[in-house]
């Protein structure tokens, strides 16, 4: 069963209800916040970029740096729009606990001018040994 929301002044405001067995679930597409599929892809929003660097929706040219070079355990990943590197796009720092392993990691999503920092997810992770047993994320 599922029913398609109007809004008291008339018109579809986007979502459609299912109900399976007395629960209501709610699906929200793109379109109901007016954004295209492209509009969408183009958000400077971690989840977007959080997998392996800009994607579908940004410019070709992105740039990846490690630091420190040649270091088997980096403590940091930034993608820039270019290799002339005056504007980042996301970053990835990592800090390390004595046997190597990540203490935290926090990931950082810059504004067009590649300076102001949009948002921020920082990981905080447990461990047995070299297992990981709990990460707890703060998400500003």
């Amino acid at each position: 069963m599922f029913s398609v929301g109007f809004s008291p002044a008339g018109g579809n405001v986007g979502f459609t209800r299912y109900k399976v067995n007395d629960v209501d679930f709610i699906f929200i597409p793109d379109t109901a916040s007016g954004m295209t599929p492209l509009e969408h892809e183009k958000l400077r929003q971690l989840i977007h970029f959080i997998s392996e660097g800009p994607g579908s929706g940004f410019a070709t040219g992105a740039f990846k740096e490690i630091l420190p070079l040649g270091a088997p355990f980096p403590a940091s990943v930034t993608w820039y729009t270019d290799a002339t590197k005056t504007q980042k796009i996301v970053e990835k720092l990592i800090v390390r606990n004595p046997n190597k392993t990540p203490a935290t990691i926090s990931w950082n999503m810059y504004a067009l001018d590649g300076v102001t920092v949009v948002g921020t997810i920082v990981d905080t992770i447990s461990y047995i040994s070299v297992f990981e047993t709990t990460r707890t994320r703060a998400i500003t």
